[in-house]
């Protein structure tokens, strides 16, 4: 993942998070002139157990590249693990 540009802000938030007002939920994080903002890796994966019983698997590691670096001391990149039991009726 990039930015377009060294110059861009790196986003990152929640939306809209009021119905009124000026607050947005969004924060820019300057890239530190640079434009290389991370590395994903992702599986997924749904078997069906059984004929109403599905499980899904999910694993993403992302690797933190110099926008993330300049922003954050801790370079140790971020781990998701998700596993989903859902039931068809």
């Amino acid at each position: 993942m990039s930015l377009t540009e060294s110059a861009d802000l790196w986003y990152g938030g929640a939306g809209a998070t009021q119905a009124r007002g000026t607050v947005q939920g969004f924060v820019g994080r300057a890239s530190g002139g640079d434009d290389n903002l991370a590395t994903t890796v992702e599986f997924t994966a749904k078997v069906q157990l059984t004929d109403v019983v599905n499980l899904h698997v999910f694993c993403g590691d992302v690797f933190d590249n110099d926008v993330i670096e300049n922003n954050f001391a801790d370079d140790e990149g971020s781990d998701l693990f998700v596993v989903e039991l859902t039931l068809d009726f």
